[in-house]
């Protein structure tokens, strides 16, 4: 892992036992030009110059991932499942057959209160305006798309305030999601011999 050709955002520093200095952070990476590019969260060791990355193909919810790193950078303990364990506790609304992922979040804290107040105030919290600017500006260099409704839902709720990039990237996502959508229509119609 390059951590300088991942990183988009670092979160604060906190010491682990065992591990020392540690980095949390939200990444992102596109492997290949034509590829799909990840979203999520990582932790770089620098004494060690290591780290972990783990990411998601999609959805590249940019705002669950900042809430992901918030939790992770409150954990007292460290291995490497923890990274997916906090993506999912970083959602409002876990899925009923995702709330396992609650339990085990506990795990990696030295209280169960402790746990809890690192959810709660990381699913308060939000990204200032530059942060999600810079991250934003970040993605879009990398040609990683956002999950745009994401940001919608974020704006509706008033946890963020629109700009014109999210207003770029909402109308770039309408005109994918139009085209695809075109597309499938077309390809359906012909194979109904409805159309040539």
């Amino acid at each position: 892992m390059k951590y300088e050709n991942t990183v988009v955002l670092e979160g604060k520093k906190l010491e682990i036992k065992g591990y020392g200095t540690a980095i949390p952070f939200i990444g992102a990476i596109k492997r290949k030009e034509k590829c799909w590019g990840e979203l999520g969260i990582g932790i770089f060791f620098p004494e060690s110059n290591t780290g972990d990355f783990w990411g998601l193909l999609a959805p590249h919810t940019l705002i669950q991932s900042w809430r992901a790193m918030k939790i992770l950078e409150e954990v007292d303990f460290y291995d490497w499942r923890i990274y997916g364990i906090c993506w999912e506790s970083a959602e409002a609304d876990i899925h009923h057959n995702n709330k396992h992922y609650l339990d085990k979040l506990t795990g990696y804290f030295k209280n169960v209160e402790k746990c809890k107040k690192a959810r709660i105030d990381a699913l308060n919290s939000t990204p200032t305006a530059k942060e999600l600017q810079s991250m934003l500006q970040i993605m879009q260099n990398r040609r990683i798309d956002v999950f745009a409704r994401e940001l919608e839902e974020e704006i509706r709720r008033g946890n963020i305030k629109t700009s014109p990039l999210i207003e770029k990237i909402k109308e770039e996502q309408g005109v994918k999601t139009e085209a695809i959508a075109l597309s499938k229509t077309k390809t359906f119609l012909r194979k109904l011999g409805l159309s040539s």
